[in-house]
């Protein structure tokens, strides 16, 4: 990940609620070349190898159960993660950050044009017990 250009969408502090909505980011991608484009995002369990059932894969590391976790809930959400743009085309792609579960979340991603350099993308958000706010509201004021 090392030389990697990073950027980090901070999708802030979101209380839980029934029923709550996701935060969203839009995303336009637009293909400015001459020749068609194929994209992607690629999220960390998108190249995870079928293990044989006799295979011990062995423990994993805090951070690789962290982004298990993450994924298994769908906290982040890609739509969509894969397309073809032809020369001029344009099209929004949606990152939602789904606020189930009270606590700091955060998930590397890559994004990849075909033949092009991939870049790092940091997902960050904060889920925050529905009491906070209304203590946030309070000292707004």
């Amino acid at each position: 990940m090392e030389g990697l250009k990073k950027f980090v969408w901070d999708f802030g502090k979101v209380p839980i609620k029934n029923g709550s909505k996701p935060r969203k980011i839009t995303l336009t991608l637009k293909n400015m070349g001459g020749v068609p484009a194929e994209w992607r995002f690629k999220m960390p369990n998108d190249s995870e190898i079928k293990m044989e059932k006799w295979a011990d894969p062995g423990k994993p590391t805090e951070e690789q159960a962290f982004e298990t976790h993450i994924l298994n809930k769908k906290i982040f959400v890609i739509e969509p993660k894969t397309g073809m743009l032809n020369p001029g085309e344009q099209i929004d792609c949606s990152v939602f950050y789904y606020p189930k579960e009270v606590m700091k979340h955060h998930l590397n991603v890559f994004f990849q044009i075909s033949n092009g350099k991939p870049l790092l993308l940091t997902f960050e958000g904060q889920t925050l017990h529905r009491r906070a706010q209304l203590q946030m509201l309070k000292h707004t004021y």
